[in-house]
């Protein structure tokens, strides 16, 4: 007899137990045990296969999951070019590039004789005078193009640059030797100043293209290379230079020649009858540009106390503290400064104020 209990075939024992109990202890007078007489179990074992199943209520067994592909290797790294000038001063705006030679191994530290430029990459240094690339491993050679006017390089012979190690950070450096301070009469000087105050139109930032006609003192005559009368003249006022008139201009030379313009740029000025100092000219210019206050619109209550060249003092019989600095802008009369105001005489001077109005300034 079989007895199947979770898929493990076990034999009863109890009857063969009892068997050998009975021919053990049985003599051989007595009968035997009806035990003794059982036939022999003959019937085949058989086995139950496992069946996979859970192993734990509500709990079934899951393949691990595979393993995620390793992420591809970086090739590449970064190549920086630097453009300086031998006091570390960066030099903006210069074209360079880098020429990836090969065959070549970087870690020699050298590029040989038979290596051949099979790509380049192109860029122009920044306003710190870098210029950043990402290349792959490998031996470069440095190049520039045309610096920016001004710029002198220091030569220095072959430039290389060997990216060893992909994720790291290669420098090279083009250096130029330090500028010389500018004359105060070079173009560059004025063109700068003049730039610096937007008093330049389109195309005038260039210094290269300008020429510097006639230049001394405090005054000068500059154009530009460029279409049409770009012709003006200028006065340094300070440590700054400013445009005093452009041409076409109607300035008189007896007005220029009131604001301190040398004799020797008379030419330049037309022989007309001055501008007129009149309260009538002042009123009428200020009135038509809105910038009178209410009962000054009566050129009969204006009083002028300083009147030349292309500046005047005036003020009104009026309550009330009512002067002001005027300037003849070149076609009509406006407002400078109204009183009171904490402009300084350092300030003025430089916008091409008088000497003689300057008690008329804060000394600050």
């Amino acid at each position: 007899m079989a007895i199947v209990i979770h898929g493990i075939v076990r034999k009863t024992v109890v009857l063969a137990a009892l068997a050998v109990l009975a021919v053990g202890c049985g003599s051989g007078n007595e009968p035997a045990s009806p035990t003794s007489q059982l036939p022999e179990l003959t019937t085949p074992v058989t086995t139950v296969p496992l069946q996979p199943g859970p192993t734990n209520a509500g709990v079934t067994d899951t393949p691990p999951p595979e393993p995620k592909p390793a992420p591809p290797q970086s090739t590449t790294g970064v190549a920086m070019i630097f453009t300086r000038t031998l006091s570390n001063q960066p030099v903006p705006n210069v074209p360079v590039n880098l020429r990836l030679i090969q065959p070549c191994d970087p870690k020699n530290d050298d590029i040989p004789d038979d290596g051949k430029e099979v790509k380049r990459w192109d860029g122009v240094t920044d306003a710190t005078g870098r210029a950043i690339f990402t290349v792959p491993v490998g031996c470069y050679r440095m190049g520039m193009g045309q610096p920016p006017a001004g710029a002198t390089p220091v030569p220095e012979g072959y430039h290389h640059l060997f990216l060893i190690r992909p994720d790291s950070t290669v420098e090279g450096a083009f250096r130029f030797q330090n500028p010389v301070a500018p004359d105060k009469c070079s173009a560059q000087t004025i063109v700068s100043d003049l730039a610096a105050q937007g008093q330049l139109y389109s195309g005038q930032e260039d210094w290269t293209l300008a020429a510097v006609r006639d230049c001394a003192d405090s005054w000068g005559v500059i154009s530009w290379n460029t279409p049409g009368d770009t012709q003006r003249i200028v006065r340094r006022s300070g440590d700054r230079w400013s445009t005093y008139v452009i041409f076409p201009h109607s300035t008189c030379w007896s007005d220029a020649a009131a604001d301190g313009v040398p004799d020797r740029l008379r030419g330049y000025f037309p022989a007309c009858a001055s501008r007129a100092c009149t309260a009538a000219s002042i009123v009428g210019d200020l009135d038509r540009q809105g910038e009178l206050s209410p009962g000054q619109a009566d050129s009969s209550l204006l009083q002028i106390q300083d009147c030349a060249g292309s500046w005047a003092l005036v003020n009104w019989k009026t309550p009330g503290d009512t002067a002001r600095i005027v300037q003849y802008t070149g076609h009509s009369w406006t407002t400078y400064v109204r009183f009171p105001h904490d402009l300084c005489w350092s300030q003025a001077a430089k916008t091409g104020v008088p000497q003689r109005l300057q008690a008329h300034f804060s000394k600050c």
